[in-house]
């Protein structure tokens, strides 16, 4: 049983140091070629309507009226 857990043990060191190792290589990249003057990216939100949509929406309008 021991030696079950010094084997998960030893593959826990090795997981743990080659997480280290990756986040301080990917760090040391980011740093590296880090640009302020570079933008985020936002997604654009457009609003495309018809010619004819607000008259439809007067003609609502004057038949909410009308059943009043």
């Amino acid at each position: 049983m021991l030696a079950d857990y010094a084997v998960v043990e030893k593959q826990l060191e090795h997981e743990t140091s080659d997480a280290k190792y990756f986040l301080d290589e990917n760090y040391q990249d980011i740093l590296e070629n880090f640009d302020p003057n570079v933008v985020k990216l936002h997604k654009k939100r457009k609003i495309i309507m018809s010619d004819t949509v607000l008259d439809d929406l007067a003609k609502l309008s004057r038949d909410d009226e009308s059943t009043e």
